[in-house]
C-alpha cells in the first residue's frame, strides 16, 4: 500500500420443475402477495445526531427502518405448459437445492443501494457496467433476465397476497395489502411514509354476494345436488379466490362425485391461501394415491413434479422442516440428481446431526460412479466431520449411533481424496473413542502404531504414561475390527517405504499362510484382495503375490481382476510363464462383465498386444460402454469403433466405397502371450523363460471361442448373439482384425486415402496451411529470445507469426463448440465442423508421412493433445505471450480479444490451471494498458472463483491502485453490489439460526443468502468475519464519497484489528474528508475524531523504528495538516520527512535492496509540498531552496 496517494479523495489501496404454485386447468386467477425485502444501507446516514454526540452505530446486517415495502411476484406455471420430467434434466445444470435464488427479490434489494444504476446521479456509472455484473455476481444466477420478462397474469406488485387468513405463526408477520396513502406527522416515523401497525391483518369481509354463493354451494352439497354446488362454488371462487373454505368445499364435492383428479386440483389451487404445512403434506399424500391407470395425466413424472412443488411451499414456510426434506431427498435420489440429494443431506444433518442413515446415504451418493461424483466429496467430508464432532462431544460410545461401520464410511471418503495421513490419524483417534479410551491422547504423539498391538509388551510398555491394566486388552488391539486394521496397513503403505514394516504388522493379522479350512481368507476375501491390490499398485509385487495366491483357496474371489493383478506381479518379477498362464485363463473365459472386459483390454494394450486389446475393446463397444474404455485411458478407441456405411444410397456412376468384408489375405504370425510379455520386459525371444508351442498365442485357435470349459471362471458361451440389426453391423465390419480399416497402421491411412481421393483440393489446402503454421511456429521459437531486447524488426516478425497462428486456432470451430465440454478428439460425428476437423488432422498426418517421420501415432489416440503437431500447452503459451506483447505496444482491443478467445476454447477452459493463468495474464495486460475496467473484471473473476479469500480482496485494491488517473470502475455500481453480496453472505453464514429470526428476512430472501454459501459448500470457508472485506467495501464507499457509510464498515474491521495502521489512517482521512463536505454537521467533532485516529496511526507506524515507515507516517501527517490548511503544522512534518531520506536510503542499501531501481522514498513528494506552500505564501526564496534540495535530478 502506497501512502503517498492515500490522500483525501483517493483511498483504493487496501430447477427441476418446481414452481411456487400449481395452477389447475380449470382456474387461472391465482396471485401472490408482497415480499418484504431487507435493506442494509446505513441506517444513520440521515441521522444528524450521529455526527454530533451520538454513538457510532456499527450497522452490519441490521435492516434499515426507513426502507419501504416492495411488492413482488412469483411466476405461475400452468399444468398444460409445464414439463413433467420431474427434474430429469442434466444434473450439472441443476445442482442447486430447493433454496434457489429468487432473482426478482434480489433485484429489488439491489435497487436499494443509493445511486447505483443512474448515470445522471452516479457519475461513476457506465452502461457497460451491466455487461460485467452478471459474470461476477456471487449470489444471483443467470435466470434474472428470464424472471424479469413480462408474464401472463397480474403485473408485479399487484397480487392479492399469499398471507394466511387467521392467526399466523409467531415468527410470521403479515402485512396489509396495497400501499398506504397516509403519511406520518412531520418529524416522526420513517422517511417516505409510515409502515402501519404490525401483526396479522384483519380478515376482510368477502361481501354479501360471496356469502350468498357460498351458502348456496353448501346447501346444494348437503342436498347432494353436486352440479349446482360446483357451479355456485366456482362463481364464489371467481368472485374472491382468497377464501380457502370455498376451495375446500369444491374439493369435497368432487371427492363425493368420485373425481379424485378435480378434487386434488381444487385443493392445490386453494392451498396457497391457507399457508398450512399440514395441508401441503395432505396434498402430497393425495397425489401419490392417484391411480395412474384411471387418471393417465398423472403419471409418475407429473406426480414427482407436483410433489416437489408442494414440498417447496412447505420449505418456504419452514426451511427446517425435516420431514419435507426427507421426502424431497427420496425423490431426488429416484431422479438421480446426486448434487441436489447431497445438498439436502447436508441441510438435514444441520437440522438433526445424529441421523446416521442420512450420513450413510450421503456417502453412498458421493462415491457413486458418475461424472460429477468426485466434486461432492469435500462437501460430504465436511458433513461427516461435523457429525463426528457432534457425536464425540455430546454422546458416549455406548449410546451413540456412531459405530465402526460409519467410521468405515468416513475412511473410504478420505481414501477417495487420497488424504492418507489424515485418514490414519482419524482412524486411531476415533477408534480410541469407540473403545472408551478418549482420555489417552498421548498416543497421538507416537509415530508408530504400537497402541494397537495385541499385547502390552514389548512396545506399549515402553511408552511413558501408559499403565498396563488400566484399560482391558479388548480396548486396544484385540478390540479393533479386522477391516479397520487392514485400512491402517493400507494407509501406512501409501505413506512411503519407511512405513512398510509397520504396514506388514497389520497385514499379518490376515494370516495369509493359514492352510486350514477355516482360514480367514474364506470369510475376508475382500480384505485379502484390498491388501494385494495395494501392494501391487505401489510396486511391492512379491508381497502382493503372497496375498493373491492365498486367494486361490476362495473360488469366489478368482475373477478376471484377480488373474490380471496376479499376471502384473508375475510379469514385474519376470515370471513370464506364470503370467502367460494367468492371461491364457482369462482369454479363454467368456465373461460378459463389462468392467472385467475393460480391465483386460487395458492390460493387453499396456503390454503391447494391440490386436487382442482391440478385440476386447470391441466387445465393450458392443455392450454400449465405450465411455468406460475412455475413462480407463484406453488409447485405441479409433480402432475399436467401426466405420458404418453411409445412410444415403450409392448411385450407379458413383465410386463405391468398401464397407464390407475385405478380401482374404495372408495373416501374419501373431505374437504369443509369452513373447508379448518378453517384449514388454525387454527380454530376448530365445530367453529361457519363454514358452514354446501355441498354447499361449493371442491369435489362432487357442484364443477363439470354444465350447469347452476354460479355467475357474467357467466355460465360454458361443451361442449368444446381439439382437436385431445391431449385431449384423458387426458381422460386416469386425470380421477380421487385419481389415485395412482397423489394423494397427491402416485406420488413419485408410481415412487419409479416402479423404485424398474424395476431397483432393481441400486436403491440399489443409496441408499447405499445416506447413505454414509449423513454419510460423519455428519462426516464433527462433525469435523469442530477441523480442524483448529492443529489436523492432524481430518484434514485428514475431508478432506477425503469432497473429497468423492465433487466427488459425480461432478459426477451428471444434475448439469453440461448448467451452464447458472437454475436447474429445478430431474424429467423432458427422457434420461440416467434424469433417473440417478430420481433414485438418489428416493433413498434418500426411505431412508427417511425407517428411519421413518414423514415430507416427497411427491410431490417433481418443483424446488428442496437439493441433498441427503443436501441443495445446504450447498453443496456450502463444496466446498469453501474444496478448502480453499486444499490451506492451498499446493494442488493448486486440489483446483482450485474444484472451477472450483463449477463455472460450474448450481445450483451455476445461483445464482449471490454464484458465487461472489466462486471468493472471488478463490482469497483467490490463495493468500494463492502464485499463481500469479490465482490471476490475479480472480481479472480480478471482474473487468469484476463490470466494472469501482475503488475498484476492487485497488484489482488487492494489490492482486498482496501479491504474493512474480517475478510476470510476473501482467504485462503480456493479462493483459495490458484488462486494456487498460478499458482506451479506458472510454475515448471514456467521449468524446462528436463532439470531437469524431477529432480522427482517422472509423465507425467499433467507433462501437467497444461503443458496451459494450452504449448498455450494462455501460455509466451511467462512470461519469468522474478515476485516479485509470490510475495509475493501469501506474504501469503495469512500471513493464514491459516501463517508458515513464507509465509517460503518471501517469500524467493523476496526473491532477485529484495532492496531492495523492502514485502517486507522483510513478512518482518520474519512472523518476529515467528511468534515470538508458542505453539508457536514459539527465539523469540529469530525476533525477531532479524525486527528485522534491519525495520531493513533502515527504511533502504530513509528513504533517499529523502520526508517521508511517513520518517513511515511511523517508525510501522511503533514499531508493531513496541509489539507486542513494548517501549514504551520504541515511544514515541520514535511521537513522531518525530507530529513529521513538519507536514513531511508542507507537502510535500503544495508538490507540488500540497493540495486533496486525504484526505492520507496517520500522526500520528493514532501519537497514538492513544501515548495507549493511556500510559493503560495510568497516565500519564493524558501520555495527555491526546497526545490534545489529535494527536486533536482542528480
Amino acid at each position: 500500500m502506497d501512502p503517498r496517494n492515500r490522500v483525501f479523495g483517493y483511498l483504493p489501496t487496501q430447477q427441476p420443475i418446481s414452481p411456487n404454485q400449481y395452477i389447475s386447468p380449470y382456474y387461472d386467477a391465482q396471485s401472490f402477495g408482497q415480499i418484504q425485502t431487507p435493506h442494509t444501507g446505513p441506517q444513520f446516514q440521515y441521522d444528524q445526531e450521529y455526527v454530533t454526540h451520538g454513538p457510532v452505530v456499527h450497522e452490519g446486517f441490521i435492516p434499515s427502518n426507513n426502507f419501504g415495502d416492495i411488492d413482488g411476484f412469483n411466476p405461475q406455471i400452468d399444468l398444460s405448459q409445464r414439463d413433467t420430467s420431474g427434474g430429469l434434466e442434466d444434473e450439472e445444470e441443476d445442482d442447486e437445492s430447493e433454496d434457489d435464488i429468487d432473482p426478482v427479490t434480489d433485484e429489488h434489494f439491489l435497487s436499494t443501494i443509493p445511486d447505483s444504476n443512474n448515470p445522471e446521479i452516479d457519475p461513476d456509472y457506465a452502461m457497460s457496467d451491466g455487461e460485467h455484473v452478471s459474470q461476477d455476481e456471487m449470489l444471483i444466477d443467470e435466470s434474472l433476465q428470464e424472471a424479469l420478462r413480462p408474464r401472463r397474469g397480474r403485473p408485479p406488485g399487484t397480487g392479492r397476497g399469499k398471507g394466511r387468513r387467521g392467526r399466523p405463526p409467531k415468527e410470521a408477520q403479515a402485512k396489509p395489502r396495497g400501499r398506504r396513502k397516509d403519511t406520518a406527522p412531520k418529524g416522526e416515523g420513517q422517511r417516505g411514509g409510515v409502515r402501519g401497525k404490525k401483526g396479522p391483518r384483519a380478515v376482510a369481509d368477502p361481501g354479501p354476494e360471496f356469502k350468498n354463493l357460498q351458502n348456496r354451494a353448501s346447501d346444494a352439497y348437503v342436498e347432494k345436488n353436486y352440479e349446482a354446488a360446483i357451479d355456485y362454488a366456482k362463481k364464489a371462487i371467481q368472485l374472491n379466490p382468497e377464501i380457502f373454505a370455498t376451495h375446500s368445499l369444491l374439493s369435497e364435492i368432487h371427492l363425493e362425485m368420485g373425481d379424485m383428479q378435480r378434487s386434488l386440483e381444487a385443493l392445490i389451487v386453494g392451498a396457497p391461501t391457507k399457508r398450512d404445512k399440514n395441508l401441503w403434506f395432505h396434498i402430497i399424500e393425495r397425489i401419490w394415491d392417484l391411480d395412474e391407470e384411471k387418471y393417465p395425466l398423472y403419471n409418475r413424472g407429473v406426480k414427482i413434479a407436483l410433489a416437489l412443488s408442494c414440498l417447496k411451499e412447505v420449505l418456504l414456510m419452514d426451511s427446517n422442516d425435516y420431514e419435507a426434506r426427507e421426502q424431497k431427498l427420496k425423490i431426488e435420489v429416484e431422479l438421480g440428481n446426486n448434487g441436489k440429494a447431497i445438498s439436502l443431506c447436508a441441510k438435514m444433518l444441520e437440522i438433526r446431526p445424529s441421523e446416521t442413515d442420512v450420513l450413510r446415504e450421503m456417502a453412498r451418493l458421493s462415491t457413486k460412479s458418475g461424472r460429477h461424483a468426485s466434486k461432492y466429496l469435500n462437501k460430504v467430508l465436511n458433513s461427516f466431520e461435523s457429525t463426528i464432532a457432534y457425536f464425540t462431544k455430546n454422546e458416549s460410545p455406548a449410546t451413540s449411533n456412531f459405530d465402526w461401520s460409519l467410521l468405515n464410511y468416513y475412511l473410504e471418503l478420505l481414501e477417495r481424496v487420497k488424504n492418507y495421513e489424515k485418514a490414519l490419524s482419524s482412524l486411531k483417534l476415533l477408534s480410541r473413542w469407540l473403545l472408551g479410551r478418549k482420555e489417552e491422547a498421548y498416543w497421538d504423539s507416537l509415530q508408530d502404531d504400537r497402541e494397537w498391538d495385541v499385547e502390552d509388551g514389548p512396545r506399549r510398555t515402553e511408552v511413558s504414561g501408559f499403565t498396563s491394566g488400566e484399560y482391558p486388552n479388548e480396548t486396544y488391539g484385540e478390540g479393533m475390527p479386522l477391516e479397520i486394521r487392514v485400512k491402517m496397513g493400507v494407509y501406512r503403505l501409501h505413506m512411503g517405504p519407511s512405513h512398510l514394516a509397520e504396514a506388514l504388522k497389520h497385514f499379518e493379522f490376515l494370516e495369509p499362510d493359514d492352510e486350514s479350512p477355516d482360514a480367514k481368507v474364506m470369510d475376508y476375501g475382500d480384505l485379502f484382495r484390498e491388501a494385494a491390490d495395494t501392494f501391487k499398485s505401489l510396486g511391492y509385487h512379491q508381497e502382493a503375490i503372497r496375498f493373491y495366491e492365498a486367494l486361490q483357496k476362495n473360488p469366489d474371489e478368482m475373477n478376471v481382476a484377480y488373474y490380471l493383478g496376479l499376471a502384473v506381479c508375475y510379469t514385474a518379477l519376470r515370471r513370464t510363464s506364470d503370467a502367460a498362464e494367468c492371461l491364457q485363463t482369462v482369454m479363454n473365459t467368456d465373461t460378459q462383465n463389462v468392467e472385467d472386459l475393460v480391465q483386460l483390454a487395458k492390460f493387453l494394450e499396456d503390454f503391447g498386444m494391440k490386436e487382442a486389446a482391440i478385440r476386447k475393446g470391441r466387445e465393450v463397444f458392443k455392450l454400449g460402454r465405450l465411455d468406460l474404455l475412455r475413462k480407463a485411458g484406453f488409447k485405441s478407441i479409433a480402432a475399436v469403433q467401426p466405420i458404418f456405411p453411409p445412410r444415403r444410397p450409392v448411385f450407379k456412376n458413383e465410386e463405391r466405397r468398401t464397407y464390407m468384408r475385405s478380401a482374404p489375405r495372408k495373416i501374419a504370425p501373431r505374437p504369443t502371450l509369452t513373447s508379448g510379455l518378453n517384449t514388454a520386459l525387454g527380454l530376448d525371444e530365445d530367453s529361457d523363460e519363454d514358452l514354446s508351442g501355441t498354447n499361449g498365442r493371442v491369435g489362432g485357435q487357442s484364443l477363439e471361442r470354444s465350447n469347452s470349459g476354460g479355467g475357474p471362471l467357467g466355460p465360454r458361451n458361443t451361442g449368444k448373439k446381439m439382437p436385431g440389426s445391431f449385431e449384423s453391423s458387426f458381422v460386416r465390419t469386425f470380421e477380421h482384425v487385419d481389415d485395412p480399416q482397423f489394423s494397427k497402421s491402416a485406420t488413419v491411412r485408410y481415412r487419409l486415402n479416402q479423404a485424398t481421393a474424395k476431397r483432393p483440393a481441400e486436403m491440399q489446402a489443409a496441408k499447405d496451411v499445416d506447413l505454414r503454421i509449423k513454419d510460423q511456429f519455428k519462426t516464433m521459437r527462433e525469435l523469442e529470445d530477441t523480442i524483448n531486447t529492443g529489436d523492432h524488426i524481430a518484434m514485428e516478425e514475431w508478432m506477425n507469426a503469432a497473429s497468423e497462428m492465433t487466427a488459425e486456432f480461432m478459426k477451428f470451430k471444434l475448439f469453440f463448440m461448448d467451452k464447458n465440454l472437454p475436447f474429445t478428439g478430431y474424429f467423432r460425428r458427422r457434420g461440416d465442423w467434424w469433417k473440417d476437423a478430420a481433414i485438418t488432422e489428416l493433413a498434418s498426418f500426411a505431412n508427417r508421412i511425407e517428411r519421413g517421420d518414423q514415430d507416427l501415432d497411427a491410431e490417433l489416440d481418443d483424446v488428442a493433445d496437439e493441433f498441427h503437431d503443436i501441443s495445446f500447452e504450447e498453443w496456450f503459451d502463444i496466446f498469453c505471450s501474444y496478448a502480453t506483447q499486444l499490451a506492451k505496444v498499446g493494442n488493448g482491443e486486440r489483446c483482450f480479444e485474444i484472451l477472450d478467445a483463449a477463455c472460450k476454447a474448450n481445450v483451455f477452459f476445461t483445464e482449471r490451471d490454464r484458465l487461472h493463468r489466462i486471468y493472471v495474464c488478463w490482469l497483467a495486460c490490463a495493468i500494463t494498458l492502464n485499463d481500469a475496467e479490465q482490471v476490475c473484471y479480472a480481479c472480480r473473476w478471482f474473487m468469484k472463483h476463490h470466494p472469501f479469500d482475503s488475498d484476492f480482496f487485497r488484489l482488487y485494491n492494489i490492482s486498482n491502485r496501479l491504474c493512474s488517473g480517475p478510476n470510476g470502475w473501482y467504485n462503480s455500481g456493479p462493483a459495490q453490489k458484488a462486494i456487498l453480496r460478499y458482506v451479506k453472505a458472510m454475515d448471514f453464514a456467521l449468524l446462528t439460526p436463532e439470531r437469524r429470526k431477529w432480522y427482517k428476512f422472509n423465507d425467499t430472501e433467507r433462501s437467497s443468502w444461503t443458496t451459494r454459501i450452504v449448498n455450494d459448500g462455501l460455509m466451511h470457508k467462512i470461519k469468522s468475519h474478515d476485516p479485509t472485506l470490510f475495509a475493501l467495501y469501506g474504501h469503495v464507499l469512500v471513493a464514491a464519497g459516501t463517508y458515513i457509510s464507509a465509517l460503518n464498515y471501517y469500524f467493523r474491521a476496526y473491532v477485529i484489528t484495532p492496531d492495523d495502521p492502514i485502517l486507522n489512517l483510513s478512518i482518520a482521512l474519512c472523518y476529515i474528508q467528511h468534515a470538508m463536505k458542505r453539508q457536514s454537521e459539527n465539523r469540529q467533532y469530525q476533525i477531532q475524531q479524525g486527528i485522534a485516529f491519525l495520531f493513533h496511526y502515527y504511533e502504530l507506524r513509528t513504533k517499529s523504528n523502520v526508517a521508511v515507515h517513520i518517513q511515511e507516517a511523517e508525510f501522511n501527517v503533514g499531508r493531513a495538516w496541509q489539507a486542513l490548511g494548517l501549514t504551520h503544522l504541515a511544514l515541520p512534518a514535511y521537513e522531518r520527512c525530507v530529513e529521513m531520506s538519507a536514513r531511508v536510503r542507507e537502510d535500503q542499501q544495508n538490507s540488500g535492496s540497493g540495486e533496486v531501481k525504484t526505492r520507496e522514498d517520500f522526500a520528493a513528494e514532501a519537497s514538492f509540498a513544501i515548495q507549493t506552500m511556500l510559493a503560495l505564501t510568497g516565500d519564493f526564496d524558501g520555495a527555491r531552496k526546497a526545490t534545489e534540495r529535494g527536486l533536482v535530478i542528480e
